[in-house]
Protein backbone atom coordinates (compact mmCIF):
# COMPACT_ATOMS: atom_id res chain seq x y z
CA UNK A 1 0.00 0.00 0.00
CA UNK A 2 1.29 3.82 -0.87
CA UNK A 3 2.16 5.65 2.38
CA UNK A 4 3.41 8.56 0.99
CA UNK A 5 6.65 8.61 2.87
CA UNK A 6 9.29 10.77 1.55
CA UNK A 7 11.25 9.24 -0.21
CA UNK A 8 13.65 11.80 -1.55
CA UNK A 9 14.51 15.23 -0.13
CA UNK A 10 17.22 18.11 -0.74
CA UNK A 11 18.71 20.49 1.24
CA UNK A 12 21.33 23.31 -0.22
CA UNK A 13 24.29 23.48 2.55
CA UNK A 14 26.77 26.35 2.40
CA UNK A 15 30.08 24.47 2.94
CA UNK A 16 31.80 28.33 4.37
CA UNK A 17 29.20 28.92 6.51
CA UNK A 18 29.36 25.06 7.88
CA UNK A 19 33.29 24.89 8.09
CA UNK A 20 32.85 27.82 10.65
CA UNK A 21 31.64 25.46 13.95
CA UNK A 22 32.91 21.97 13.63
CA UNK A 23 30.00 21.18 16.55
CA UNK A 24 26.93 23.04 14.38
CA UNK A 25 27.53 21.32 11.07
CA UNK A 26 26.26 17.89 12.62
CA UNK A 27 23.21 19.09 13.72
CA UNK A 28 22.45 21.42 10.94
CA UNK A 29 22.87 18.10 8.97
CA UNK A 30 20.44 16.56 11.57
CA UNK A 31 17.77 19.30 11.51
CA UNK A 32 17.78 19.18 7.24
CA UNK A 33 17.37 16.02 7.10
CA UNK A 34 14.59 16.10 9.40
CA UNK A 35 12.73 18.55 7.20
CA UNK A 36 13.59 16.16 4.69
CA UNK A 37 11.87 13.23 6.19
CA UNK A 38 8.70 15.02 6.80
CA UNK A 39 8.81 17.66 9.11
CA UNK A 40 7.07 20.05 7.10
CA UNK A 41 4.43 22.56 7.01
CA UNK A 42 2.25 20.06 5.30
CA UNK A 43 3.41 17.04 6.78
CA UNK A 44 0.14 16.06 9.08
CA UNK A 45 -1.20 15.64 5.59
CA UNK A 46 0.25 12.67 4.85
CA UNK A 47 0.05 10.40 8.08
CA UNK A 48 -0.90 7.44 8.21
CA UNK A 49 -2.27 4.92 11.23
CA UNK A 50 -1.57 1.72 11.95
CA UNK A 51 -3.10 -0.13 9.60
CA UNK A 52 -2.02 2.57 6.65
CA UNK A 53 -4.98 4.66 6.84
CA UNK A 54 -5.13 8.47 6.62
CA UNK A 55 -4.90 10.09 10.08
CA UNK A 56 -7.60 13.22 9.66
CA UNK A 57 -5.64 16.40 9.78
CA UNK A 58 -7.80 17.67 13.30
CA UNK A 59 -6.12 14.35 14.96
CA UNK A 60 -2.68 15.83 14.17
CA UNK A 61 -2.60 19.45 13.94
CA UNK A 62 -5.45 21.76 15.87
CA UNK A 63 -4.76 25.17 16.36
CA UNK A 64 -5.22 26.26 20.12
CA UNK A 65 -5.59 29.40 22.27
CA UNK A 66 -2.63 29.82 25.07
CA UNK A 67 -3.67 30.98 28.35
CA UNK A 68 -2.73 34.25 27.32
CA UNK A 69 -4.68 34.65 24.56
CA UNK A 70 -2.62 33.61 21.94
CA UNK A 71 -3.49 31.66 18.68
CA UNK A 72 -0.94 28.85 17.76
CA UNK A 73 -0.51 25.42 16.15
CA UNK A 74 -0.14 22.63 18.03
CA UNK A 75 0.49 18.57 17.40
CA UNK A 76 -1.33 16.66 19.20
CA UNK A 77 -0.88 13.14 17.97
CA UNK A 78 -0.60 10.88 21.04
CA UNK A 79 2.88 9.99 20.97
CA UNK A 80 3.99 13.57 20.55
CA UNK A 81 1.49 14.63 23.51
CA UNK A 82 2.77 11.89 25.83
CA UNK A 83 5.93 13.29 25.46
CA UNK A 84 5.76 16.36 26.10
CA UNK A 85 3.13 16.12 28.84
CA UNK A 86 6.92 14.18 30.21
CA UNK A 87 9.19 16.48 29.48
CA UNK A 88 7.20 19.44 31.44
CA UNK A 89 6.00 17.32 33.97
CA UNK A 90 2.30 18.62 33.14
CA UNK A 91 -0.65 16.42 32.11
CA UNK A 92 -2.38 18.70 30.93
CA UNK A 93 -0.98 19.88 28.06
CA UNK A 94 -2.26 18.67 24.62
CA UNK A 95 0.69 18.83 22.46
CA UNK A 96 3.81 20.37 20.90
CA UNK A 97 3.44 23.90 19.86
CA UNK A 98 4.61 24.93 16.30
CA UNK A 99 6.56 28.03 15.52
CA UNK A 100 3.83 30.79 14.63
CA UNK A 101 6.74 33.36 13.83
CA UNK A 102 9.37 33.66 11.43
CA UNK A 103 7.50 33.31 7.90
CA UNK A 104 7.68 30.70 5.49
CA UNK A 105 11.13 29.55 6.40
CA UNK A 106 9.99 29.22 10.36
CA UNK A 107 6.60 29.21 10.78
CA UNK A 108 4.64 25.84 11.29
CA UNK A 109 7.76 23.82 10.33
CA UNK A 110 10.01 24.00 13.47
CA UNK A 111 8.88 23.73 17.20
CA UNK A 112 8.74 26.80 19.46
CA UNK A 113 11.43 27.94 20.67
CA UNK A 114 10.18 28.79 23.81
CA UNK A 115 9.18 25.79 24.87
CA UNK A 116 11.96 23.29 23.20
CA UNK A 117 15.30 25.28 23.13
CA UNK A 118 17.96 22.85 22.74
CA UNK A 119 16.08 20.42 20.30
CA UNK A 120 17.62 20.54 17.44
CA UNK A 121 14.53 21.14 15.22
CA UNK A 122 13.41 24.43 16.43
CA UNK A 123 14.42 27.30 13.72
CA UNK A 124 17.04 29.59 15.51
CA UNK A 125 20.87 29.05 15.08
CA UNK A 126 21.75 25.28 17.33
CA UNK A 127 23.65 27.55 19.56
CA UNK A 128 22.40 30.77 19.62
CA UNK A 129 20.36 31.58 23.11
CA UNK A 130 20.44 27.77 24.22
CA UNK A 131 24.24 27.70 24.20
CA UNK A 132 24.69 23.52 24.08
CA UNK A 133 24.99 20.92 21.46
CA UNK A 134 21.25 20.20 20.05
CA UNK A 135 19.35 16.98 20.72
CA UNK A 136 17.03 15.07 18.53
CA UNK A 137 14.25 14.92 21.33
CA UNK A 138 12.14 12.20 22.36
CA UNK A 139 9.64 14.94 21.29
CA UNK A 140 10.88 15.02 17.82
CA UNK A 141 11.09 11.33 17.62
CA UNK A 142 7.46 10.95 18.66
CA UNK A 143 6.61 12.95 15.52
CA UNK A 144 8.29 10.73 13.56
CA UNK A 145 6.88 7.99 15.16
CA UNK A 146 3.53 9.42 14.72
CA UNK A 147 3.55 10.05 11.39
CA UNK A 148 3.07 6.23 10.33
CA UNK A 149 6.42 6.08 8.33
CA UNK A 150 9.28 5.08 10.64
CA UNK A 151 9.88 3.15 13.92
CA UNK A 152 12.30 4.95 15.52
CA UNK A 153 14.92 4.41 17.67
CA UNK A 154 14.21 5.81 21.37
CA UNK A 155 17.28 5.28 22.47
CA UNK A 156 18.66 7.39 19.75
CA UNK A 157 16.78 10.20 21.92
CA UNK A 158 19.31 13.19 23.50
CA UNK A 159 17.88 14.73 27.08
CA UNK A 160 16.39 18.05 26.27
CA UNK A 161 16.71 19.90 29.77
CA UNK A 162 15.09 22.95 28.90
CA UNK A 163 12.20 22.69 30.91
CA UNK A 164 12.47 19.21 32.10
CA UNK A 165 9.50 18.56 34.92
CA UNK A 166 9.20 22.46 35.32
CA UNK A 167 5.53 21.86 35.59
CA UNK A 168 2.67 23.84 33.61
CA UNK A 169 3.60 27.40 34.36
CA UNK A 170 6.82 26.87 32.77
CA UNK A 171 4.49 26.82 29.37
CA UNK A 172 1.30 28.13 30.35
CA UNK A 173 2.67 31.96 31.36
CA UNK A 174 4.47 34.21 29.76
CA UNK A 175 8.30 34.29 29.99
CA UNK A 176 8.34 37.09 32.05
CA UNK A 177 5.41 35.92 34.08
CA UNK A 178 7.18 32.42 34.82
Amino acid sequence: PATNRPLLGTANLCPAELEQDAYETPAVLVHELHHALGFTDNMSDWFINGDGQPIPKDKVVQMTVTPYGKRRPMIITPTVAREVRAQFGCQALPGAPLEDEGGIRSALVHWEYKWFQGDVMVATTPFSAYGGTPVLSRITLALMQDSGWYDVNWAAAGFLEWGWQAGCDFVNKTCTAY
